[in-house]
């Protein structure tokens, strides 16, 4: 690959030769410029997904193309702007499985593979012959995937890379097998999954998580979740529906701790009763007025003006 000037920058002379087949710890990658000069980066785990440019540059102002990726939008069925013209493979944008009114990206052998078997059902239901729903249906039930299996390196990706990358599980663990996700979140809503390691029945929950795409109380929670269990019960984490005057209260006694602090308690660990609603309510209350003076008098029976955190957690917690 072409290697840019900066790129180059705090790197330093090395000598390069073939790795030894025993070789399976990454120690970074090695480029080569297009003046033959070799630059070496450092990293702990490499991980590369060689993608392609759209080149649309034919089709120009004919086509309808997505503004971001420069590739020609496509509908389910793999069809473009011009009526009876189809684009399939890294040219082609197809529908956003997520959000309804954009277009995806997607260049893999996978991906272009799929979409021409619906573009074949769709140009054949154009002359009449075939179902141009079914076609169209399985394009629409297509969620984005790619793999890779490389030495003791085994990863799954499905969904979309949008939203907040959350890691869950050990990325440091030695002597055992790796086995770690990164879940991508869009409003409290699981959009995408990458996983390292897993069992054949682990892998095979990616693709029902990515179209599923169920929803979770917040990020927090979700980086500290069990991935095993996670993946065997995608919706471990999905809130429960609340009746009228019902919250959902944060009981992690991490985060109560967290909240309390960040009211900043005196020299004594004390707060002032008048903060215990900002408390409160950084852990999920949705308290009026008059259920947020009885909680404070439970509190501070005494009228003292102050609450320290034992107090103020074990009435919280029960």
């Amino acid at each position: 690959n072409d290697v840019a000037g900066p790129s180059r920058v705090g790197t330093r002379p090395r000598t390069f030769a073939e790795a030894q087949p025993q070789f399976k710890q990454s120690r970074g990658v090695v480029l080569k410029a297009s003046d033959g000069e070799q630059v070496w980066l450092g990293a702990r785990l490499t991980i590369l997904a060689l993608g392609a440019e759209p080149s649309t540059g034919l089709v120009s102002g004919a086509l309808e193309t997505d503004e971001a990726s420069g590739a020609i939008k496509v509908d389910a069925s793999c069809a473009t702007s011009w009526q009876n013209v189809w684009a399939i493979g890294d040219c082609a944008a197809m529908p956003h499985p997520a959000q309804d009114s954009a277009s995806l990206h997607w260049p893999h052998a996978e991906a272009a593979a799929t979409m021409a078997r619906v573009a074949a059902g769709s140009m054949v239901a154009a002359v009449g012959e075939g179902d141009a729903a079914a076609a169209v249906a399985s394009l629409e039930a297509t969620v984005p995937h790619m793999s890779s299996k490389f030495l003791d390196l085994s990863w799954n990706f499905y969904g979309v890379t949008e939203g907040e990358p959350v890691l869950v599980g050990d990325t440091h663990a030695v002597g055992t097998i790796r086995l770690f996700a990164v879940f991508w979140v869009v409003s409290n809503t699981i959009v995408g999954v990458f996983l390292e390691g897993g069992t054949p029945e682990q892998v095979a929950m990616l693709p029902k998580i990515a179209t599923e795409k169920p929803k979770i109380i917040n990020a927090k929670k979700l980086k500290k979740a069990s991935l095993e269990a996670l993946l065997k019960d995608p919706y471990m984490l999905t809130p429960p529906e609340l009746g009228v005057g019902e919250f959902l209260a944060e009981l992690d006694v991490d985060e109560v701790l967290l909240a309390f602090r960040k009211v900043h308690p005196d020299s004594k660990g004390r707060v002032k009763t008048g903060q215990l609603g900002e408390i409160m309510t950084e852990l999920g209350a949705d308290w009026d007025e008059e259920e947020l003076g009885e909680a404070e008098q439970a509190m501070d029976p005494t009228g003292s003006g102050s609450v320290n955190y034992e107090t103020f957690k074990s009435w919280w917690m029960n």
